[in-house]
């Protein structure tokens, strides 16, 4: 079956895009292969296709998917082998510097964790005659869009910066076999966004199917007492999608925007300002 192909300018709008897409197409994606399996909604075979490797630096994992500073680290900690991405670093430089029409090297990850259940596989370098820029290939398993990859392309953006420093502007070519959206967690996109300003009638001037399931279960969780709640996983989303009078989740989860997560080989506490900056300044470099 032909694969999916998205183009979009940056990580970020790949993110809303895909959304818009999983939200809005489910007709298309049945028609493509995929469909509804249980709470999730499926597409397979996606080549996503993005010019630069960027994340807005104030998006804030905190408000908006109730992720924290520990998080990331613990992402860092699974998957990123530094010993290793600094031998891989060094030989990608050393090809820069000769100048090198092109070149292919490509970065494993790791799993240190087992619990991590190898979602992420590859990260590819690559030079190309022709093109003005490299060009990051990111293979992985599987993907969950609302939360898990916004988080993957924090993570390919700030391994971008490591490897050719925040200068060099990267293109970024993502291959998902298997990407979904869960019901109860995408509800945490459509509260911060709106949930009838994304969700869009279809040509017959009613919802989906898992629109309409969409729908509900976000009334339901705005309506239910989270100590009423039975699974905790459901109950950490309805904490991101009941809002107090300010607009912010109930959950309390404290602000952690993307320009405070940064790429250190131990990291044991939340950064200061002036500790980003010295890091920052080093990427400059």
């Amino acid at each position: 079956m032909k694969a999916n192909e998205f183009h979009f300018r940056n990580l970020q709008e790949a993110w809303d895009g895909l959304h818009d897409y999983m939200f809005n197409k489910e007709k298309l994606i049945r028609k493509k292969g995929g469909g509804t399996y249980g709470s999730e909604l499926v597409q397979y075979d996606n080549i996503i296709h993005c010019k630069e490797a960027r994340i807005d630096k104030n998006f804030n994992f905190g408000r908006v998917i109730g992720y924290t500073y520990k998080k990331w680290t613990k992402l860092l900690s699974n998957y990123v082998n530094f010993n290793y991405l600094d031998l891989v670093r060094s030989e990608i430089r050393a090809r820069e510097v000769k100048r090198s029409n092109n070149y292919n090297y490509t970065y494993h990850f790791d799993n240190s964790h087992g619990s991590g259940k190898d979602c992420l596989i590859s990260l590819t370098f690559t030079r190309r005659k022709g093109y003005d820029r490299p060009v990051l290939i990111w293979t992985t398993r599987a993907s969950e869009i609302t939360k898990r990859l916004i988080f993957d392309f924090l993570l390919i953006q700030r391994i971008a910066e490591y490897v050719y420093g925040r200068k060099q502007r990267c293109e970024v070519i993502c291959f998902i076999p298997f990407m979904f959206i869960n019901l109860e967690c995408s509800l945490m996109y459509l509260s911060d966004r709106g949930l009838h300003k994304v969700l869009r009638k279809g040509k017959n001037g009613d919802y989906s199917d898992y629109q309409k399931r969409l729908i509900e279960r976000h009334r339901k969780f705005n309506e239910t007492p989270l100590d009423k709640i039975k699974y905790r996983v459901h109950k950490r989303a309805a904490a991101q999608v009941q809002r107090k009078e300010d607009g912010t989740p109930v959950a309390n989860v404290k602000d952690c925007f993307a320009h405070e997560l940064k790429f250190q080989p131990t990291p044991t506490k939340k950064l200061k300002e002036r500790d980003i900056a010295i890091l920052d300044m080093e990427l400059d470099q």
